[in-house]
């Protein structure tokens, strides 16, 4: 899920997604990494 449709979803901006994301990483919450490797991502 991209951080677009994400927001777009829960009805709030791009931005506050990212600050959001960014404490849920820092904090434990979620984790994220580079998937550019992965077969089954999009392009």
């Amino acid at each position: 899920m991209t951080q677009r449709s994400l927001a777009k979803e829960v009805g709030i901006n791009v931005s506050s997604i990212n600050f959001c994301l960014k404490a849920l990483v820092e904090s434990g919450w979620i984790k994220v990494g580079n998937f550019s490797k992965n077969p089954d991502k999009l392009s």
